[in-house]
This record gives C-alpha cells, sequence and structure tokens, in this order.
C-alpha cells in the first residue's frame, strides 16, 4: 500500500489547539447547532455515571449531557461521523453545521454517544469513537460495543428532559475525559475535566452563565 495515512487524533489534536481554550466554547458550539436546527429548548447538565444500570464505560463515568428539540434529518447523521465536511453547510435549517464546531465536544472527552430523534418515531443511536481506525486492534476498540442497556438508559434519561411537544430533537452524552477512563493510554489532548480537582467546568456554575449564552443566541 503506498500514499499517506490521515490521523483523525491529529487533526481534531489541532483543531482544539487552534480554536478552544475552555470549556465555555464548546457549550457555545452547541447552542448555536441547536439554533440552527430552529430548536425551540436547550437543557444540559452534569451527570455522575450510570455506574450500576450500565456496563459501558462511557456510561460509567461521569459526563455532560445536551438536549434540544430541534429537527435531526438523515443527512445529519452523516455531517455528525465526518470531519470538517458538511453536506448542508448552506442550509442554516439544520441541527447543525456538524463540522469543525461539533468537534469542539473533544476539548472535554475522547468519545460521545447521541441520540438523534426524527420526528416521524426513528431514533438514530450512535457512538462516535474517534481512535476507531476500522482496524481490530484499535485504541479504546471496546467502546463500540454499545449494548441494548446502555441505549435504554440514554432514552430513558431523555424521556426525563422531553415535553410532549418535543417530537423531533437531538440528545448528546458527553463522556468527561479522565485518567481512570484513558487506562493509562494517551488523550486526544490533556485535559480532564472529569477529574475532582479540575477548574475546566467552573463556568457551569459562575452567575453570568445566563448572561453569556444569551450573548450567543443574539449574535
Amino acid at each position: 500500500m503506498s500514499g499517506y495515512e490521515s490521523s483523525i487524533i491529529n487533526l481534531i489534536a489541532d483543531n482544539l489547539r487552534d480554536r478552544y481554550d475552555s470549556g465555555f466554547p464548546v457549550i457555545k458550539e452547541l447552542v448555536q447547532n441547536a439554533d440552527d436546527a430552529q430548536a425551540t429548548r436547550i437543557v444540559f447538565g452534569q451527570h455522575p455515571a450510570f455506574p450500576d444500570d450500565t456496563d459501558h464505560p462511557l456510561t460509567r463515568s461521569p459526563a455532560l449531557w445536551f438536549f434540544n428539540n430541534g429537527r435531526f434529518e438523515p443527512e445529519d447523521r452523516e455531517a455528525i461521523r465526518s470531519f470538517g465536511i458538511n453536506s448542508k453547510a448552506g442550509d442554516a435549517s439544520t441541527i447543525g453545521k456538524f463540522g469543525l464546531g461539533m468537534k469542539s465536544v473533544f476539548h472535554l472527552g475522547e468519545a460521545f454517544l447521541y441520540l438523534g430523534f426524527s420526528g416521524s418515531g426513528d431514533v438514530v443511536r450512535e457512538i462516535i469513537n474517534p481512535w476507531d481506525n476500522k482496524r481490530p486492534d484499535h485504541l479504546h476498540s471496546d467502546w463500540n460495543d454499545v449494548s441494548e442497556v446502555v441505549w435504554q438508559t440514554l432514552e430513558q434519561q431523555v424521556a426525563t428532559l422531553k415535553q410532549p411537544a418535543d417530537a423531533s430533537g437531538f440528545f448528546l452524552w458527553l463522556p468527561l475525559r479522565t485518567h481512570a477512563l484513558l487506562d493509562g493510554k494517551g488523550p486526544i489532548i490533556r485535559c480532564f475535566p472529569g477529574e475532582p480537582d479540575s477548574k475546566e467546568l467552573d463556568f457551569l456554575r459562575e452567575q453570568s452563565l445566563a448572561g453569556r449564552l444569551a450573548a450567543v443566541l443574539a449574535m
């Protein structure tokens, strides 16, 4: 085999170093995605983990979660899985220019799970694991095996967030990076917001957060 093989991990790390230096820009990107999706509501919070309910390392770790009731369409699934490519970049009414902005979440974690609700009853369940290079021995290959119990647990979480009028929507489960989750392997970047002594998410408890988010919507 000849030629070059690109490293998605290196591309993500370069993007993070160039664009993001704290946790707030990640929230900003997700709020903008929700607005692009014509969402009327977005909620987010921290979760300590599901240690007793699931069998997956990404749900047995502390996490941030996000839900918005915007549109989710089949094309959005491919956009989420693509790096730096967005087939709907010219359409400001989609869930969201899932290009470089969505990749900002890797500032806080190594992989994520999401649920997409189309409004017709279909639910997209997917894990995005950038370490997966389609080889059987890739790092964190165990993350790709997500059981039905895990998906049902996340759907139960969504059920507590949805309102009766929320037919469509997008739910993101973002496990926070910890040393234990990496199990001795190197991180995408050296930022560990899931550790007890981390200050990375302190902005979530600042009184100015609501105003900062309001400014994002105004833009």
